[in-house]
């Protein structure tokens, strides 16, 4: 626990800093563009190595039957 506390703070420092020089020498649109990158990077990351969509309680096949039901419906409306 104390170790990522300290990788935290050290990314925050770093990122403190990296956002300071960037605002200083290119100005607060490019801060927050860097910033916007950023946060795009870390979600697509996030989606990429997120949990598997399969309810591990079912399984996959109870997904493909539930898939294959809904399929079969009439649409609504």
């Amino acid at each position: 626990m104390s170790t990522r506390f300290g990788l935290v703070q050290t990314a925050s420092v770093g990122g403190f800093a990296a956002g300071g020089l960037i605002t200083s020498a290119f100005g607060p649109f490019a801060a927050y563009g860097v910033l916007g990158v950023g946060l795009i990077l870390l979600a697509m990351y996030a989606l990429a190595a997120g949990r598997s969509t399969v309810n591990p309680i079912h399984g996959a096949a109870y997904e493909e039957a539930q898939i294959k039901a809904a399929a079969a419906q009439p649409p609504a409306g």
